[in-house]
């Protein structure tokens, strides 16, 4: 039986397809779990044209339930992938609870979320991976929303990585500082061979800055 990769957020960025792509190349089965199915649908049609087979399981990312469903028929992960964030433009001072609440039910609550399903199901040397975000480190005015989540869910990934790492599993964070962008140093396909280097070396170093 081959590997699987569970990729949560394809996102608008390029890098959700460049992680199926490259993961694909090293001999792993991609999962997608997503709420829009027929975004998840036609990126499953495009990958099949390129002779690349990915299946996906349908997943509200702010309900727990709606994450428990999509990963009950998911036998084994060997790589989870949480590339989800809420994206959302306003400034600090215009922020509403609400609306800080909802996105961080996103982008830290869904990650949980995946985590609590996915570890039961993964072995000593499986990985999480997760997209971090120069936000987390320096806080951007108009993206408030996103700088309190990002930074929430980079402690996580410290957390969690501590106490996984007993059971061999290792958790690792890519935060980047950049717009993600063809033809540049932030291209999606450098970007995910991050992704892969973080899976294969599974070294003491959680976090790459880029």
């Amino acid at each position: 039986m081959g590997k699987t990769a569970v990729l949560i957020g394809l996102g608008k960025s390029g890098l959700g397809e460049a992680l199926i792509r490259r993961f694909h190349s090293e001999g792993f089965q991609i999962i997608l779990l997503g709420r829009n199915e027929s975004k998840l649908k036609k990126c499953m049609e495009t990958f099949k044209h390129k002779g690349i087979n990915i299946k996906y399981r349908i997943a509200d990312l702010s309900d727990s339930s709606s994450i428990s469903g999509a990963f009950d028929s998911i036998n084994n992960v060997d790589v989870l992938i949480y590339n989800a964030v809420a994206r959302r433009i306003e400034n600090a001072k215009n922020l509403t609870r609400e609306h800080a609440e909802y996105d961080f039910s996103i982008t830290v609550g869904g990650a949980i979320s995946c985590v609590r399903e996915a570890v039961p199901k993964m072995k000593e040397h499986s990985a999480i991976l997760v997209t971090g975000g120069g936000v987390a480190l320096t806080p951007s005015v108009q993206n408030s929303s996103m700088s309190l989540s990002k930074a929430a869910l980079r402690n996580y990934v410290f957390s969690l990585g501590t106490e996984l790492q007993e059971q061999g599993i290792f958790v690792g964070i890519v935060t980047i500082q950049q717009l993600i962008k063809e033809a540049t140093k932030y291209s999606p396909e450098k970007i995910a061979t991050l992704y892969w280097d973080l899976y294969k070396n599974q070294s003491n170093q959680q976090e790459i800055i880029y």
